[in-house]
């Protein structure tokens, strides 16, 4: 690296990343803006991905690699990468993902001239069948209030997925990063670390602007970490319900975001019940998952005190139909015996 400030430092975990580790590198150290650092996370990959990271860097001093000794999964190599970054600002990307090449030198100057902490990029889904999901961030309302409260519900009856999800196509501020003490969750014991990241993020800041340009590409198929059992387990994810209560009470901030916090534990929570019916066409193990949750001090208010619609679940004929009444009669039950 040069002696000079690199702009952006862009943390990349890398695991078994396959065929498609190639593009990203190729749409990172092929970026418009040259004055950036690129730190790749070799986490213990079994695929020949630490050769192909090890290639790039010997033809390219801006990648710096970092050899986890064991493998520490996403949320805590990032950590490793934050450690260690140089940068003005500080991006994210998965180790499948791709962007457009001019997309660091667009986020940096709106960031430069806006004086933010943070850029909320727009991402762009690419799922097995090529298909391209667009969640823009449209709003009049102040970015930051409107991003944040869309986290905590959990986004819409509809789709679950909040329009600032993705941390991968936005910028971060790295001594803001650093004064706050903001880092990613453990990934082995509660999840989703980037929406709690996120999260954290705008808890700490005003100073938020928005990118609509379709810059990042998020490549999501079966085989991607987000979709293991271990990443969207109930335990972790009801563990990462309780880090942002605990957070959001720390901060003195839970009366202001109660209502939006509720609504998400519900939704979520009645996604994990109905995940587990689905995936085991089990009762008992359905009833487990309750019984988890229902040692969570707020999974009875959020059961008793919000209301959102089952709409989602209604399509997909008998079965559909079989599950939704189940879950009907489970979440009756979340509301018996609470404590």
């Amino acid at each position: 690296m040069p002696n000079m400030q690199p702009k952006i430092s862009i943390i990349v975990p890398v695991y078994n990343a396959g065929n498609y580790l190639r593009h990203c590198l190729d749409t990172l150290v092929n970026q418009t803006l040259r004055d950036i650092e690129i730190i790749l996370i070799i986490d213990c990959p079994t695929d020949g991905s630490d050769e192909i990271c090890r290639e790039y860097a010997a033809n390219d001093n801006r990648i710096v690699i970092i050899n986890n000794v064991r493998n520490l999964h996403i949320g805590n190599s990032r950590n490793e990468g934050l450690k260690i970054a140089q940068g003005e600002y500080i991006g994210f990307s998965d180790h499948d993902d791709y962007r457009t090449l001019d997309m660091y030198e667009k986020l940096y100057a709106q960031a430069i001239e806006n004086d933010t902490d943070i850029i909320l990029g727009t991402s762009v889904a690419v799922g097995d069948q090529n298909e391209v999901l667009h969640f823009p961030i449209s709003t009049k309302e102040n970015p930051k209030n409107f991003a944040l409260r869309d986290l905590l519900s959990c986004g819409s009856d509809e789709t679950f997925t909040p329009l600032a999800l993705n941390i991968h196509p936005n910028i971060y501020r790295n001594d803001w990063l650093k004064i706050n003490e903001i880092q990613f969750v453990n990934t082995t014991k509660c999840t989703p670390e980037d929406r709690i990241f996120q999260i954290m993020c705008l808890c700490n800041t005003d100073k938020v602007a928005i990118n609509h340009e379709q810059l990042y590409f998020h490549c999501i198929y079966a085989q991607s970490s987000g979709q293991i059992q271990s990443y969207t387990g109930y335990k972790e994810r009801a563990n990462g319900k309780l880090i942002i209560y605990n957070f959001l009470n720390n901060k003195g901030l839970y009366d202001n975001y109660q209502s939006e916090f509720l609504i998400g534990v519900k939704k979520e929570f009645t996604e994990l019940i109905v995940n587990e019916l689905i995936t085991t066409k089990s009762i008992k193990k359905a009833m487990n998952v309750i019984k988890y949750l229902k040692t969570f001090q707020f999974c009875q208010k959020a059961f008793q005190q919000t209301h959102y619609s089952l709409k989602r679940y209604r399509l997909g004929g008998k079965m559909s139909r079989i599950f939704v009444f189940c879950l009907i009669k489970l979440k009756k039950s979340i509301l018996v015996n609470s404590h």
